[in-house]
Parts: C-alpha cells; sequence; structure tokens
C-alpha cells in the first residue's frame, strides 16, 4: 500500500506494511530515503531517540559498533594465528601438486574442539554485529549512516595495517 505521510506533511510516498487480521490492520510506515533528523528508530522499537542528546549519543554507539565490526575481522585473523602458532604438532603439509619447477603444498590442520568453538562464537558475534550495523544504516538517517561509515573509516584505518593482505597467510613449519 502506498500512502501519504502526513505527519512529515511530504508529498513523497511512503513504503506501508499492513500487520494483523482483525480488520484494522495497523499500519507501520518506512522512511524509504534519507532523512535527517533527531526522531529514529534504530534496531528496535526501546532504541528510540527524540531528544539530540539520545541522537549524538546513539549516533556515537553506532559509530563504536561500526568500529569494532572491522576490529573483530582482524581479531579474527590473530586469533587464527595463535591457534596455529600454539598447536605446531596439530599441523600437517603434503604435496598437493608437484611439476618440475614447481611444488603446491596444501596444509590441513587439526584445531581442538576449545578453539573451533571459539572461532564459532567469534564468527556469530562478527555476523550479528555486521548485520546490525547494515539494519541501522538501513533505517536511512542521515546521521546514523554517516556514523556508520566514518566507524568503519576509522577502524579500517587503525586495525587494517596488522593485516595488510586481510587474510592469514600461516606456515605449517
Amino acid at each position: 500500500t502506498v500512502r501519504r505521510c502526513r505527519e512529515l506533511d511530504l508529498q513523497f510516498p511512503v513504503v506501508a506494511a499492513a500487520m494483523g487480521s482483525n480488520g484494522t490492520n495497523p499500519v507501520i510506515n518506512m522512511q524509504m530515503w534519507f532523512y535527517n533528523g533527531k526522531e529514529a528508530i534504530i534496531l528496535f522499537e526501546g532504541w528510540t531517540t527524540t531528544t539530540w542528546a539520545e541522537y549524538l549519543f546513539s549516533c556515537l554507539a553506532v559509530f563504536l559498533m561500526a568500529w569494532l565490526w572491522e576490529y573483530m575481522k582482524v581479531f579474527r585473523v590473530e586469533v587464527d594465528a595463535y591457534i596455529l602458532r600454539n598447536n605446531p604438532d596439530d599441523c600437517c603439509c603434503e604435496p598437493l601438486i608437484q611439476t618440475k619447477n614447481a611444488q603446491v603444498t596444501v596444509c590441513k590442520t587439526r584445531i581442538a574442539f576449545k578453539y573451533q568453538l571459539l572461532r564459532t562464537f567469534l564468527q556469530l558475534c562478527h555476523f550479528t554485529l555486521a548485520y546490525a550495523v547494515m539494519l541501522i544504516f538501513m533505517t536511512f538517517n542521515v546521521g546514523l549512516c554517516v556514523a556508520v561509515l566514518l566507524g568503519n573509516a576509522l577502524g579500517f584505518f587503525l586495525h587494517s595495517k596488522l593485516t595488510p593482505t586481510g587474510e592469514l597467510e600461516a606456515s605449517c613449519h
């Protein structure tokens, strides 16, 4: 259903999602364009900003979430490197393809259950944070979007030098 947004007195259509089947069908209006203002619902109905102080603290929290998301990428690589360094006996390398001029080696690592559990938990946290940041950006609130972008940029700037390639290049030797 396309309805006109009366409360903001705009001439732009707003997508309305009907809820319920009892005939009253309450409607939720969603912004489908970028807007600026202190009033926003962030992730949950309970995280609503109505004052400038709430809005600025929320922008700071979103900034930190985006920074943490970027840092977690590097932290997960560091955890993997730690696991490989401290478990050299669990690593075995075998030649996969051998030619006259080159040899391709594959390394298989058997990871202890506790480390695999830790890696899985970090993946869950990273994935959850990534989707939360994406959903915050999709509020289309300019201030919140800028907070996401700046937090991500600062996180990349500060932490990407720890792993220049973004990948773990561990040796089994």
